[in-house]
């Protein structure tokens, strides 16, 4: 990429007037971007005519946003488009995190695993099933991701391997239940490790209370033991890949730090949120986060632009489920929940539990006094919401993220990212390449026939978006 002085040059697409926010983390600057045979080739000035122009002034220029903590992992497959990222910037995403997934999945486990997406994620069963169809078309991880390439994305997707589908396929619904036995963690390992080598980006589990699954028994990975989470990790060793991780009992700072040492490997853990535990928590954690980096320990924290919100519904009250009281409620049918929900001693429970907890939620890692589980928050509320090794250590924090990475993606656009990591890159599609949907019409400047490297400018969707996650023609 080299400032053009040649004024004779033609591109084939020029965005100009707009400023300039490089992901280099110096501050944003007037120009010009020049794009030639998908890649850019001069950025600042770009003397020269184009095929295409488009006007960006008062709006901002910006590599491809990447989206590291999304579960778009059955969605992927049935919408090309991954609605509805795109409309926002997004140029790449990362499925698989907190753990959750749908592969490896053996037959038998479908339904638990389209249960716990259900009950964590707020997914419609309906559209999971509708999505995927009655026979899935893989069964192991690395099918999983011939699926994807063989299905096509619009933008580029990483994907971590999942603890709880992993520890389903191996010890099936003892995986809620129990430990793992010696054998059956090696089995794990060797999963993650085959997913490793088939073009997954790293291993994602959650320890976090407010996991709850099925019958309101806690999600798999938050079973497994600190021994357990150790073993899977160390197929990362090396610089083979990241760790993903919800915060937990036994899964904290101490034990990120251990992590990273013994395997040389960076952890982006979710989620630092402001106020959830006291109103300095998320001041505490900055400091330790920066020590950790000052020790050469790539340890970051994930954070939402957004304010985080639950959907409450008796059907499913989600938010509450962590209190001790409501584990039998969690695993009650519907009637039975209207008979708790009547009783009066149980509704005393309710608000004396909330009286000594609300307070007193503790931090990950620490274990809240009894009869708690962890309540984070009284203002929950909840969204309905590759192939190769690696030649450097990927880090995965927004602002150390500085392009998409040219990992296994099924993706119909090349975008220009020629640093950093670099595995096979999957581009074949189903259909070609076409711009992004938006649920309004765009300005003409927007609505280019191509799929550029730099992404769409804001203001180009006039209307709020559906949250919906029906299969798409698309």
């Amino acid at each position: 990429m080299s400032n053009n002085t040649d004024t004779s040059t033609i591109y084939d697409i020029k965005i100009t007037g707009g400023t300039i926010v490089d992901g280099s983390g110096k501050p944003g600057y007037r120009g010009d971007v020049a794009i030639k045979d998908g890649k850019v080739v001069a950025l600042g000035q770009a003397p020269g005519t184009a095929a295409t122009t488009i006007d960006a002034t008062d709006r901002m220029i910006t590599p491809g946003f990447v989206d590291i903590h999304t579960h778009y992992d059955a969605q992927v497959l049935w919408d090309r488009m991954l609605t509805i990222s795109p409309w926002h910037g997004v140029t790449t995403v990362v499925l698989g995190n907190c753990g959750f997934g749908v592969a490896p999945t053996r037959p038998e486990h479908r339904d638990l695993i389209i249960g716990t997406l259900e009950k964590v994620e707020g997914m419609s069963p309906a559209a999971l099933n509708a999505g995927l169809g009655a026979d899935w078309p893989f069964e192991t991880f690395p099918q999983y991701l011939d699926a994807i390439e063989k299905a096509g994305t619009a933008i580029n997707v990483g994907v971590l391997i999942g603890h709880t589908p992993t520890r389903l396929y191996v010890m099936g619904e003892a995986a809620t239940e129990r430990e793992a036995t010696a054998d059956e963690i090696e089995q794990m390992r060797k999963i993650v490790a085959e997913a490793m080598a088939a073009g997954a980006i790293g291993f994602a589990t959650s320890k976090s209370a407010t996991h709850v699954g099925l019958k309101g028994r806690p999600v798999p990975s938050r079973v497994a033991s600190y021994e357990e989470v150790r073993t899977l990790v160390s197929t990362l060793k090396g610089g083979k890949g990241m760790m993903q991780a919800t915060a937990g009992k036994e899964l904290w700072f101490d034990e990120y730090e251990k992590l990273a040492e013994e395997n040389d490997i960076t952890i982006s853990w979710t989620a630092m949120l402001a106020g959830m535990v006291s109103p300095d928590a998320h001041i505490k954690q900055q400091e330790r986060t920066a020590e950790l980096i000052a020790k050469g320990r790539n340890i970051v924290p994930q954070v939402t632009p957004r304010p985080l919100c639950f959907e409450f519904q008796f059907k499913e009250p989600f938010p509450f489920e962590s209190l001790s009281v409501f584990k039998p409620v969690a695993a009650a049918d519907a009637e039975g929940k209207k008979k708790y929900y009547a009783d009066p001693e149980f509704r005393r429970l309710v608000k004396e539990n909330w009286r000594v907890c609300a307070p007193r939620s503790a931090p990950p890692g620490k274990a809240p006094s009894s009869p708690c589980a962890a309540v984070r928050s009284t203002r929950s509320a909840r969204s309905a919401k590759s192939r190769g090794n690696w030649a450097s250590k990927p880090s995965t924090s927004a602002s150390t993220w500085r392009s998409p990475p040219t990992w296994r993606r099924a993706s119909g656009c090349r975008w220009p990212t020629p640093t950093k990591p670099w595995w096979r890159i999957c581009s074949r599609i189903a259909t070609p390449c076409s711009a992004f949907p938006t649920p309004a019409p765009m300005p003409a400047s927007c609505a280019t026939p191509v799929c550029p490297p730099i992404c769409s400018a804001a203001g180009c969707a006039t209307r709020k978006p559906s949250r919906s996650r029906k299969p798409s023609a698309c």
